[in-house]
């Protein structure tokens, strides 16, 4: 099998609401999304899991 893998990068994203219209948390439903500058989107991520490096 395979996993499948969503990278999204928020940097421009300003709302949780636009974040909402991309639909990738639909998306990654069987997956994995992977956000860089999540930081405007977090609460709208459900089990999610935050990894800052």
């Amino acid at each position: 099998g395979f996993l499948k893998i969503i990278h999204a990068d928020m940097y421009r994203i300003g709302s949780i609401g636009e974040f909402e219209d991309l639909e990738l948390a639909d998306e990654a439903r069987d997956g994995v999304l992977v956000v860089e500058w999540g930081d405007a989107v977090a609460s709208g991520m459900p089990d999610h899991l935050l990894v800052e490096i």
